[in-house]
Parts: C-alpha cells; sequence; structure tokens
C-alpha cells in the first residue's frame, strides 16, 4: 500500500504533470495524505464496474 509520501511524490513528479494539473500549495499535501485510505476504498469497486 502507498504511504501518504509516496502518494505525493508519485502525484508531484508524475501525475500532475502529465494531466497538466496544477493544485495551490496546500492542496496537494492534503490530497496525499487522503489517498491511501479514500483509494483503498474505492479501488475495489472500480474494479467491480470493470469486470
Amino acid at each position: 500500500m502507498l504511504k501518504t509520501e509516496d502518494w505525493h511524490d508519485l502525484l508531484n513528479s508524475w501525475l500532475c504533470p502529465r494531466a497538466n494539473v496544477e493544485f495551490l500549495d496546500h492542496v496537494l499535501p492534503e490530497l496525499a495524505k487522503q489517498l491511501p485510505d479514500k483509494f483503498a476504498l474505492a479501488l475495489p469497486e472500480v474494479l467491480k464496474i470493470g469486470n
């Protein structure tokens, strides 16, 4: 499972630049903090829909 620091790095160095998305300074750390729990909850549902 990705930790907050992993999410922050992934968002900052890969996802945001590739998607051409910029967040205000306070948003990215907060998003990275919430993603470990939210993503883990959402992924099983997303996988169900895809099958």
